[in-house]
């Protein structure tokens, strides 16, 4: 699977998804958001309304930042600033 295709395919498989070698994770919580992990680091939760919620930045490292941002890009993602929606990126959402 692709890594922008994790959110769209774990909001319809509970038990979760992976990509890029299983490096990238994705999973449904508790409250019906999806969870997006790098590695054993959950980064963001994405809402069903596609608002991106930051977790951790991970290291920050360029495998990070550009599997964060495919995801953000093929979700339409978004994050609040000064109350207008922002597409989110990696810089969006951790600064």
């Amino acid at each position: 699977m692709r890594t922008e295709q994790l959110v769209s395919e774990a909001r319809i498989k509970p038990w979760g998804v992976y990509a890029s070698g299983k490096r990238w994770h994705a999973y449904r919580n508790g409250d019906g958001n999806v969870v997006v992990r790098h590695h054993a680091t959950d980064m963001v939760e994405i809402t069903p309304s596609g608002e991106v919620l930051p977790i951790s930045r991970g290291y920050g490292s360029v495998s990070d930042k550009q599997g964060l941002n495919k995801v953000f890009r093929y979700e339409r993602a978004f994050v609040t600033v000064d109350g207008e929606r922002v597409p989110a990126t990696y810089g969006t959402v951790f600064g």
